[in-house]
């Protein structure tokens, strides 16, 4: 809402501010509220950055595993035997530290994004078929195992996010892969939408919002966006389809292991 507010004085300027005090037609609705002054605006976006980088520093001090180098999922870190960050909650630290880099770039703040999005990389597995994937977890290279297409879609947004930040093209290259994952694996064939994960149980087709980040944030060479302009008008076609045959019990429990951060159960 703050960078909605911005944008909307700067977009529209002084006269944008002398209609928002003119007096209220009350046959037009409700009068337009006026916009925070800029000196309050610049005071909110310091107090946000603030708070960010406090929880960034947070999640050091209650999360990192010193032993394993990376931050832990659980406070309780006997959470055996994958006691690491998960994929889907490895996202919302790596867009923070995303977002203090780029609202602040600072040496440290951009070192910071550029060493976030090194680890990132771990989670990617490239011997996955027919595509390569990020894992739920650091360092898995299992087949078997259920692969996201939500959370890549996720991640890809957070490696465009870094090489805002950082300006790095690796990161645009890492952001890509998330993308080919869902271009090539995740579009059900039979009636159209995502795939939730390889194993095909559900169809989420909230994916379109990272079809089209990446074709306007991203690297706009070759088909890549038109690409994602194609897939992300069709993602928007299916919101949550079950398939037509019931979820098998196996599936149900997957569903619980994952809502509880842990997809494969524990075995």
């Amino acid at each position: 809402m703050l960078r909605l507010a911005v944008a909307a004085a700067i977009l529209t300027g002084a006269g944008f501010a002398a209609a928002s005090t003119a007096p209220a037609d009350a046959s037009q609705g409700p009068a337009i509220p006026p916009l925070p002054s800029r000196a309050q605006l610049v005071a909110e976006r310091g107090r946000l950055l603030q708070l960010a980088e406090q929880g960034i520093r947070d999640a050091k001090t209650h999360w990192w595993n010193a032993k394993l180098g990376w931050y832990n999922e659980d406070l309780d870190e006997n959470f055996p035997p994958e006691p690491l960050l998960m994929l889907w909650s490895a996202f919302q630290l790596f867009e923070a530290v995303d977002a203090v880099a780029i609202a602040d770039p600072t040496y440290a703040n951009v070192t910071q994004a550029a060493w976030f999005a090194n680890m990132a990389e771990r989670y990617y597995n490239p011997t996955l078929k027919p595509v390569g994937a990020y894992a739920y977890y650091m360092g898995r290279r299992d087949s078997e195992m259920p692969y996201y297409f939500d959370d890549n879609g996720w991640f890809g947004i957070a490696f465009l996010d870094a090489f805002q930040a950082t300006h790095h093209r690796r990161y645009l290259v890492d952001a890509e892969k998330g993308f080919r994952f869902l271009a090539v694996a995740g579009w059900a064939q039979d009636g159209g939408g995502f795939w939730w994960n390889t194993k095909h149980d559900l169809r989420a087709a909230r994916r379109g919002h990272f079809h089209r980040s990446q074709a306007v944030r991203g690297d706009p060479t070759g088909d890549l966006p038109a690409r994602c302009r194609t897939l992300g008008r069709m993602g928007e076609r299916v919101l949550v389809e079950p398939l037509s045959r019931p979820l098998s019990e196996a599936s149900r429990r997957r569903h619980r292991h994952v809502v509880r951060g842990r997809p494969d159960g524990g075995r």
